[in-house]
């Protein structure tokens, strides 16, 4: 994940489209490698919406809420 946001730039990224990845946050850690709570981590486990928990997994690792928006930007919605 770090080399992921060192190497582009946030506002290349589009949420859902680039480096997908997995859903299932226990292989990243973020409770371990990054400063949240474990009632943060268990927050994002009870999150039903497969692209709200995918969202909030990419938060808990550094991702810009950037990302949100810029697939309206390319579609020029």
């Amino acid at each position: 994940m770090p080399a992921i946001l060192d190497t582009f730039p946030a506002q290349w990224l589009v949420h859902g489209s680039d480096f997908p990845i997995p859903i299932d946050g226990w292989a990243h850690l973020p409770w371990v490698i990054y400063d949240m709570t474990p009632e943060e981590y268990i927050r994002i486990l009870k999150t039903k919406n497969p692209l709200d928990k995918d969202f909030r997994i990419k938060q808990a690792h550094g991702f810009s809420d950037t990302i949100l928006e810029n697939a309206e930007k390319f579609l020029r919605l």
